[in-house]
């Protein structure tokens, strides 16, 4: 069994993430400048890094990918509980819709899956134990 779940855009990242490209691309275009270059560079560097983003579970594994950088298994028994969150830090998402993921010995991963539901279903499915708050 492998099913595959893309990460939740919020629409406001898609802007924010959006415009510096546009923007300075349009101004490479019209009237290009080296100094706007390296900008250009950084922030498709910064794509690279944070895309694809997605989730997939597979056998008793759940992988999450996020760009070149962020691609770590967790094994889904030792997910312990699953929770909703809206903690903006750092995480694998590019929603702040989110799921906390505790597993192991107190870690913790916070994910964005587009169908939550689902998402949560299947882990459940594999791992019965799994304690799932609102």
């Amino acid at each position: 069994m492998k099913r595959s779940f893309h990460t939740k855009v919020d629409a406001w990242l898609v802007v924010v993430m959006a415009l510096p490209v546009l923007f300075i691309g349009y101004e490479l275009i019209i009237d290009f400048s080296w100094f706007l270059l390296l900008p250009f560079a950084f922030i498709i560097a910064i794509y690279a890094v944070t895309l694809p983003c997605y989730y997939t579970i597979e056998n008793q594994h759940l992988k999450i990918r996020a760009g070149i950088i962020i691609k770590k298994n967790i094994d889904i028994q030792q997910i312990s509980r699953i929770a909703e969150s809206n903690d903006p830090i750092s995480s694998p998402a590019m929603s702040l819709k989110r799921l906390r993921i505790d597993f192991g010995q107190g870690d913790y991963i916070l994910i964005s899956p587009q169908n939550r539901k689902a998402f949560i279903e299947l882990l459940c499915s594999v791992n019965p134990n799994i304690e799932c708050l609102k």
